[in-house]
C-alpha cells in the first residue's frame, strides 16, 4: 500500500504515523494503553481504534495475546494497518473496518479486554470535518447501544476500560452500571499540582467491589514527566522528554 502521512507520533518501541483524518494521538490514548497493557489478558478488543496506537501499545506488552482494532471509518483502519505493518517485534493484531453496533455474535463473550476511547460529545452540534464528527460525537442512543456492546462482548471476568474527561465519566458510569457493568477502579489525571483534573480511566467489571481511585500529575515543577507518570507509562513514554503546553491539548 502507498501512504503519505504528514505527521509522527512516538513511543518506546511503537511508530505512529497519521494524516489529519483521525485524531492526534495525544495524552489520552497514551495514558489508557499504558494502563490497559498492565492487564493480564488474553484477548482484547479496542472499539474505535483511530491510528491504532492503543491496539499496538497493546500487542507490545503482550505478544501472545490476540488483539482486534475495530473502526467505523476506513482511514482510520486503513492507518491502523499501515502503523502495524511499520512496527516489528508486535503480536497479532488485526483491524476491522465495520460498524461495531453491527458486529456479528460470534464476538459475544470472546474478550477478557474491551478498551476504548470512545466519542464522549452526547448530542451535541457535530464538526464540520465527517472524521471528526465519526471520531468525537454520538447521539445518546449510541451510547445506550455502546454500553449494550460492551457488556456483549465481555467474558464474565472480562474488564472494560474507558478514558473519559472527568466531565463526562458521571454519565458513562450510570449508563454502564444499566448494563451490570459497574466501576471498579479509576485514575483521575491533571497537568500538575494547581490543575483541575482533565481525564480519568474508568475500570469496569461484573462484580461490584470495593472502589479503587488514585490521582496522577503528568508534569512535576520543572515541567518534566512526573515520577508517578513515568512509573505508570515509563514502558512507553520516551525518556528525559521535555514537553511543550502544545504537546497536552487534549487537555
Amino acid at each position: 500500500m502507498s501512504f503519505k502521512m504528514n505527521f509522527e507520533f512516538r513511543l518506546k518501541g511503537i511508530r505512529i504515523v497519521y494524516d489529519d483524518r483521525v485524531m492526534k494521538p495525544g495524552v489520552d490514548s497514551v495514558l489508557l494503553g499504558a494502563v490497559a497493557s498492565a492487564e493480564k489478558f488474553k484477548r482484547a478488543i479496542d472499539l474505535g481504534c483511530g491510528s491504532g496506537i492503543m491496539s499496538l501499545m497493546l500487542s507490545l506488552s503482550n505478544k501472545a495475546a490476540h488483539i482486534a482494532g475495530v473502526d467505523i471509518d476506513p482511514a482510520s483502519v486503513e492507518i491502523s494497518l499501515n502503523n502495524y505493518e511499520i512496527n516489528s517485534d508486535l503480536g497479532a493484531v488485526e483491524f476491522y473496518c465495520c460498524n461495531m453496533f453491527e458486529m456479528d455474535d460470534s464476538h459475544w463473550g470472546s474478550y477478557d479486554l474491551v478498551i476504548s476511547n470512545p466519542p464522549y460529545y452526547i448530542n451535541q452540534l457535530n464538526s464540520a470535518n465527517t472524521h471528526r464528527s465519526l471520531q468525537r460525537h454520538w447521539g445518546s442512543a449510541d451510547l445506550v447501544n455502546f454500553s449494550d456492546l460492551c457488556s456483549s462482548l465481555l467474558m464474565k471476568e472480562g474488564k472494560l476500560m474507558l478514558v473519559l474527561p472527568v466531565l463526562f465519566e458521571k454519565m458513562w458510569t450510570l449508563e454502564m452500571m444499566k448494563k451490570g457493568l459497574f466501576l471498579q477502579s479509576e485514575i483521575k489525571l491533571r497537568h500538575h499540582k494547581y490543575a483541575p483534573f482533565s481525564l480519568s480511566v474508568l475500570t469496569y467489571g461484573r462484580t461490584l467491589e470495593y472502589y479503587k481511585i488514585d490521582y496522577l500529575d503528568m508534569f512535576d515543577e520543572n515541567g518534566k514527566y512526573s515520577g508517578n507518570y513515568r512509573r505508570l507509562c515509563g514502558q512507553f513514554i520516551l525518556d528525559d522528554l521535555e514537553v511543550s503546553k502544545n504537546d497536552i491539548a487534549i487537555f
